[in-house]
């Protein structure tokens, strides 16, 4: 990414509360004059060179991003509350170069009332003589809370898990649903695999109300496995040196392949741990008989709940889903996503 421009930085912020504010019939009065936000010299340059790797869009005031500058990592958070971060991130302070790098590259949109916004923002501008910016607590006011958090810098290009950590550790997470054992589920999950496991679909799904959303994402995790067998083999066999994920990827989009999904999962469950597929089963309201195939009948099981949540026909509709321990199902389909990929890697 090229250096940010301060000016341009700053025009964007003013801009967006402008509109804001004239979309919803209270115009701004000095708007298009030149303002910025206050920042001291010494926290420029991350205005200037801090370089987005990667962000989360939530909603359009939730947002999750990370930054790299001079050899650290920052991980920032908006419409979050986080009061226990993930170990080894540090909380920072929310200083106006900080402040200005967020709001005009992550386009978060502002929560306080127009006639809130009209009287930050019109108290001044650089038509007056000794105008020196804008505070930067009273700016971050008019937008949801901005959280900050460092670290040592982070290895490669994907922190999807880390963001994934940071929307567990969100407040209203625990005001719901999820309970202490699935969260730790979850946490172990994070650790699974930086790149491969859907964490953005699970960072959503964590700050739903709906613990169906967050079995589908887990569902997810476990199909993006399907094709692994199969890939490799043929990777083996023709001696291909490429990925297996963009092999895969290749058959389907060139040959129209891909793998049976129940069938798929069966052959996944086949080496899980046996009392944690028990588990499982059990969550669903159900029972295995002496002599059961356990791999199969959860794979069957895991799969109608899918069928179930995902389609619309009169079939699916009338199944019930009121036997469900969601926490615990979410917490065993958690565990066998960990250990499937935890395996996957051997």
């Amino acid at each position: 990414m090229p250096s940010r421009q301060k000016i341009g930085a700053n025009q964007s912020i003013f801009r967006r509360l402008e509109k804001y504010c004239n979309d919803r019939g209270e115009p701004i009065s000095n708007a298009g004059t030149p303002k910025w936000i206050q920042t001291e010299s010494k926290t420029r340059d991350f205005l200037v060179s801090a370089r987005l790797v990667q962000k989360l869009d939530l909603s359009p005031s939730m947002k999750a991003a990370r930054f790299d500058h001079e050899g650290r990592t920052y991980f920032t958070t908006s419409g979050l509350e986080i009061l226990d971060p993930p170990i080894g991130l540090d909380p920072e302070e929310l200083n106006g170069a900080i402040l200005t790098t967020i709001l005009s590259d992550l386009e978060i949109r502002p929560t306080a009332r127009p006639i809130g916004i009209k009287e930050i923002v019109e108290y001044a501008d650089k038509t007056q003589s000794d105008y020196q910016g804008h505070d930067s607590e009273r700016i971050a006011s008019l937008f949801p809370p901005i959280q900050v958090f460092s670290t040592e810098l982070v290895e490669g290009e994907e922190s999807g898990n880390v963001l994934f950590l940071l929307c567990l550790a969100d407040r209203r997470v625990y005001d719901h649903w999820i309970d202490t054992n699935l969260a730790d589920a979850l946490r172990i999950l994070a650790t699974a695999s930086a790149t491969a496991v859907p964490y953005e679909i699970l960072s959503r799904a964590v700050l739903d109300f709906d613990p169906a959303d967050l079995y589908l994402a887990l569902y997810r995790s476990l199909e993006t496995l399907y094709a692994r067998e199969k890939t490799l083999a043929l990777k083996s066999e023709l001696g291909i040196a490429t990925d297996w994920v963009k092999l895969a990827l290749l058959l389907e989009t060139h040959l129209g392949w891909y793998p049976k999904e129940e069938t798929s999962l069966e052959a996944l469950l086949q080496h899980s741990n046996r009392s944690e597929l028990l588990r499982l089963i059990g969550a669903l309201g159900e029972k295995v008989t002496k002599g059961t195939n356990v791999p199969a009948f959860a794979a069957r099981r895991i799969y109608a709940l899918r069928n179930n949540l995902v389609h619309y026909r009169p079939f699916h509709r009338f199944q019930p889903t009121d036997t469900v321990d969601w926490c615990r199902l979410c917490e065993t389909m958690a565990n066998l996503v960990s250990d499937i990929y935890t395996k996957s890697k051997t």
